[in-house]
């Protein structure tokens, strides 16, 4: 989720037991309006999410309806105050170099690349457009896979057409 769409994340659209979260809503410059890109999307909570998020639920979901509020119990103007009281300081005690908050968009996408996800629910969780999705991390595919995906399909042609390694170089291309 992008800074924005966390600060106005609320309880109601958060279904633990299904392990979702709607994302409708972004808070930005004081305003709560539609997301960046006008979509609606239904993500899928990864394990550490959903974690975080039960820890949450403790501190929060019986004050108010919002999932992030900020030390004096209320919900933020702008992504400037959590970034500046949270996110700085985090990144300072991990030993990581300063980033920005918004790069961790960047850091899941290149993650679910690395675990083998399929670009389509990868950019659906980050709510692009798969062909956004490839235009920003095509660079990153490309050098990333070692001879992986070469090797995926080579297995996956033995496997359901019998062993034709003897003849891949009519297969080629």
């Amino acid at each position: 989720m992008r800074p924005s769409e966390q600060i106005a994340l609320r309880w109601p659209k958060v279904d633990l037991r299904a392990g979702t979260a709607l994302v409708d809503e972004a808070l930005t410059r004081g305003k709560v309006k539609g997301t960046k890109t006008a979509d609606i999307r239904n993500i899928e909570l990864t394990g550490r999410a959903w974690q975080a998020l039960e820890r949450q639920r403790a501190v929060t979901q019986l004050a108010g309806s919002l999932v992030f509020v900020g030390d004096d119990g209320n919900g933020f103007d702008s992504t400037d105050d959590p970034l500046r009281c949270w996110w700085k300081p985090a990144m300072k005690l991990s030993g990581l170099r300063q980033r920005d908050a918004r790069q961790t968009r960047h850091t899941f996408a290149a993650l679910c690349l690395m675990a083998g996800i399929t670009p389509a629910w990868a950019a659906r969780q980050l709510g692009h457009s798969v062909e956004m999705f490839y235009r920003v991390y095509s660079r990153w595919i490309d050098k990333a896979d070692k001879g992986a995906e070469r090797r995926k399909l080579d297995g996956y042609i033995s496997v359901e057409r019998g062993d034709m390694t003897g003849d891949m170089d009519s297969q080629s291309g």
